[in-house]
This record gives structure tokens, sequence and C-alpha cells, in this order.
């Protein structure tokens, strides 16, 4: 309706404009709305759920008995010496590195199942059901995203493992997942040591 000099033709067309502009201010601000949500639960630089996603998520499963009665494992996935490659070929390289890891996981996990990154170079799996064959799967997809190109020689994977069902709170089933993940770090570390060793006393002979 044209602004004319008739009242109640003016009333209609003002009164049609505030609702457009309000309907258009409403949908810019859940558009945004949406957005900030986005950030808030997703990691910049692969786009995955980020360790506040996957908290949120976990403690809604402890949370609903349930969901709660499914089989649910959380996998904690550390890339080892990985501090030596943005040290040693910069951090491009390894955002490159990590942007593959995270390609390769994606398509291996499953539909039904959570990546995320927790920071850094550690990475999450909220897997439904688990096995000791899925955990040596995601093993081999980062080992495989490594040997992409040129590979460092000095990287590795150690991975922690838990039934989520096992515990009763958020903090302990990731306290958990982190201290089996460690473990297994620390063996390695052990087992290049003491192999060290072996190769300094036959070379000193």
């Amino acid at each position: 309706v044209a602004v004319g000099d008739n009242y109640l033709s003016n009333c209609i067309y003002y009164n049609r404009k505030e609702l457009i502009d309000k309907n258009n201010d409403l949908f810019h601000s859940k558009k945004e709305a949406v957005q900030l949500q986005y950030l808030a639960t997703h990691d910049f630089l692969t786009n995955i759920p980020n360790r506040y996603y996957l908290q949120s998520y976990i403690a809604e499963i402890l949370g609903d008995v349930e969901k709660n009665n499914t089989s649910s494992a959380l996998i904690f996935i550390d890339l080892d010496n990985f501090k030596v490659v943005n040290d040693s070929f910069g951090h491009s390289i390894g955002d490159e590195i990590l942007i593959k890891v995270v390609d390769r996981l994606r398509r291996i996990i499953g539909e039904n199942s959570i990546l995320a990154r927790l920071g850094g170079d550690e990475f999450a799996v909220l897997y439904s059901g688990g096995s000791a064959e899925k955990i040596e799967a995601l093993r081999e997809c980062c080992l495989q995203s490594f040997r992409d190109g040129e590979k460092p020689e000095f990287l590795g994977v150690s991975i922690g493992y838990e039934q989520i069902q096992d515990f009763e709170s958020l903090a302990e089933v990731m306290k958990r997942a982190d201290e089996m993940m460690y473990v297994e770090k620390r063996e390695k570390q052990y087992a290049r040591g003491y192999a060290a060793e072996d190769t300094k006393e036959v070379l000193t002979k």
C-alpha cells in the first residue's frame, strides 16, 4: 500500500513496515545467537566440537538413565612429540597435520560418535560401544595421517580408554581416560629410554 493522504492507509503502511523491520531484527538476532553458540562449542581450526561441547554431552549421558544404559566409550588421543613439529617446522605445518588427523578420524568413527578437540594436540572420541579393535583403528588412522607427505619420524599416538557407564561423574570419567592415556605415554617413554640405554651399552663395549 503506497503512502497517501488517507489516514487508514498510512497506518497500515507504517505498521506493516514496523512489523517487517522487527522480523528482520529478530531473524538477525537468532542468526547471531546460533553463530555465537557454534563458536562457543566448536574448535576454530578444525571445526569439530571442543572440550566444552564434549563435557556437556557426557554430562547429559550421565544424567539420563535411558542413555546411560547404552554402552559408550570415551577415548582420549594424544599426538606424541607434537610440540617438536611446531618448534621445528612451524605452526602452519602443525595445523596441516592436525587437520589431516581430524579428516581421517571423521571418516572412521561413524555417525553416532563424536570427535572433539580438547586443545593443542589432544582429541577425544565418544563412541557408542567401543572395543580394542576400534582403538587400534583410531591409532592407525592417526599414524596414516603422519605418513602423508613428509612425516616427522618421531611422531606417535597415545590413547586412553574408559567406559562412561563405569563412572558417576563427568570429572571422574574425564580424569580416568586422561590417566590411562598418560600411562601409555609413560610406558612408551620408558621403553624408548630402556632401548637407548641398551644401545649406549652396546656402543661402549
